[in-house]
């Protein structure tokens, strides 16, 4: 299967799902990661670097959007979704989910709903930006935590945010982690 991870931001995907596209490139699908903002730090750049081959991400696509005008840019940015959905042609694609409060993700959900008619799509959630009560159809993943700590560490820059803490890390993800399922393909259930 062909998976694509997509975030507004460089670490969205990491926090989001970095654990469940670990586990589908080891078991051999192809992981494709996209962000469309560096948030103007250059050190993010060599951070997602790092991060990607740690969790075997194939393709890694960054773009320069300033963060937090996203809604100044929403036909690009779907256009550039509609580009890597037929560059790629993915199965499965990770995006930010309905519930979250920040400005350019529900931009990212709303145009990835837009972008991928045809493809499972699963939304992630953070805690910190979920300010309703969550999407009630859920499915939990069991992942290697530590694979995903250890690709979070990567991010030397962000180490001052609390949520880079490896133990809330554990602590969020104890069960493993959680997407909303926005559509679900056909192709999924046969």
């Amino acid at each position: 299967m062909k998976i694509l991870a997509i975030g507004a931001h460089i670490d969205d995907p990491d926090f989001g799902c970095a654990g469940t596209l670990y586990k589908m490139a080891q078991k051999g699908h192809e992981v494709s990661y996209l962000a469309l903002s560096d948030c103007d730090n250059p050190l993010l750049l060599k951070e997602v670097q790092l991060s990607s081959a740690i969790l075997g991400v194939k393709l890694l696509e960054l773009f320069t959007f300033q963060r937090r005008v996203f809604s100044l840019h929403r036909q690009d940015i779907l256009d550039i979704l509609i580009e890597y959905r037929n560059k790629i042609q993915p199965d499965i694609v990770f995006t930010h989910g309905s519930n979250d409060g920040h400005q350019d993700h529900q931009v990212v959900y709303n145009e990835s709903l837009r972008a991928f008619k045809d493809q499972s799509v699963f939304g992630y959630n953070f805690p910190w930006n979920q300010f309703h009560e969550p999407c009630k159809s859920l499915v939990t993943v069991k992942i290697d935590i530590e694979k995903k700590i250890e690709a979070l560490s990567k991010y030397e820059s962000q180490k001052h945010r609390g949520y880079f803490n490896p133990e809330f890390i554990r602590a969020w993800n104890y069960s493993g982690e959680t997407f909303e399922i926005i559509r679900l393909n056909e192709k999924m259930l046969l």
